[in-house]
């Protein structure tokens, strides 16, 4: 098939009535191309392409440039604004930062002036706090020394008093060894009944206490024992050694307490945690042997309790009608007794 071409003006130039594959030459007037020729390809009616020559090339780009140059000063013109808008803002930015910044380490230097005002507050109260500690640990063992005191006092205070009963008011006992108190005692009396054997002139009289709801019959020898005093404790806590045959009593032990407490405060630190039963080594070992050490302890207060009572009541009590001169009483006992003098006052002879 031979190939079809059309030429003529392009006023004349009608797409639809081409043919697929058919070429259309321009002559003249086509203002698209350079002196008004050009070329058009038909690829179905009404559908035609424009074939540009390296000429129709030059003088395209050459018609462009103003425009894109135009299109690029503007892109330019525009990026540089951005930027410098946005450096405008960046600028604008930092300096609230740094204004900020400053402002922050301004509040942060007040807070830190304030913390350490207040931790000067702290340190003083604290400071002041333990200096009242410390003062009212001393009051308390100073308390403490006044009351044993007291107690002491007290019991020195009450001197025990003496009762001669009639014959109504006592029996004998089953075994006829003693006349034993028949009416209810009083504490802190001792009463006194005839003896039905052994007695004498300067021994007349069987010693009876009444003690937890019974009759106790006094014994005819022992010693007298003091309770120790806090001039003792005050001795023994400064590493003093002090012998004597005291015994420490309940108002004793607690003045003891309040001076090893004041002692220990200093050696030991305060406790800062704590550990549970199965983190301590050898705990259950560690209790039972406390254990059984509270349980000897136990049976030797007992044995000492023993022993105090049977020496209370192993003190003899002797009568005279008028007061013996002091080398009378020395010559006639020779061991730790009770002198009642009739009428009189009672000495305890050591």
């Amino acid at each position: 098939m031979a190939i079809q071409m059309r030429r003529g003006k392009y006023e004349l130039l009608d797409p639809s009535k081409l043919m697929p594959g058919e070429w259309a030459i321009v002559l003249e007037s086509d203002p698209n191309g350079t002196g008004g020729r050009s070329l058009y390809m038909c690829f179905s009616p009404g559908v035609v392409k424009r074939i540009a020559t390296v000429e129709d090339m030059a003088t395209i780009i050459a018609n462009a440039e103003p425009e894109v140059s135009a299109n690029i000063m503007k892109i330019a013109t525009d990026t540089n604004a951005a930027i410098t808008d946005a450096e405008n803002k960046r600028v604008a930015a930092e300096n609230s930062r740094v204004s900020a910044e400053s402002a922050r380490e301004t509040k942060q230097a007040s807070n830190n002036s304030a913390q350490a005002s207040n931790n000067s507050a702290q340190s003083s109260n604290n400071s002041k706090q333990t200096a009242n500690n410390s003062s009212q640990s001393s009051n308390n063992t100073a308390q403490a020394k006044n009351n044993a005191d007291q107690a002491q006092n007290n019991a020195a205070a009450k001197g025990m008093t003496f009762s001669v009963l009639s014959s109504s008011q006592y029996a004998k006992t089953t075994d006829n060894t003693h006349n034993k108190p028949t009416i209810t005692g009083k504490t802190g009396v001792m009463y006194l009944t005839p003896r039905i054997s052994g007695a004498t002139d300067d021994d007349k009289y069987d010693q009876w206490m009444y003690l937890n709801s019974a009759w106790e019959l006094m014994g005819e020898t022992g010693s007298h024992v003091d309770p120790v005093t806090t001039s003792d404790i005050d001795s023994i806590t400064s590493g003093t050694s002090v012998t004597a045959d005291r015994y420490l009593n309940a108002t004793g032990l607690t003045y003891w307490w309040a001076k090893a407490k004041s002692a220990l405060s200093s050696v030991f630190a305060a406790k800062s945690h704590t550990h549970t039963e199965s983190q301590v080594t050898n705990l259950s070992t560690d209790l039972s042997n406390l254990s059984s050490r509270a349980s000897s302890l136990e049976s030797r207060a007992t044995s000492l309790e023993t022993n105090v009572t049977s020496l209370k009541k192993s003190i003899p009590v002797y009568y005279y009608s008028s007061a013996p001169t002091e080398s009378t009483v020395k010559s006639e006992h020779t061991t730790p007794c009770l002198v009642v003098v009739k009428g009189g006052a009672t000495y305890l002879v050591e």
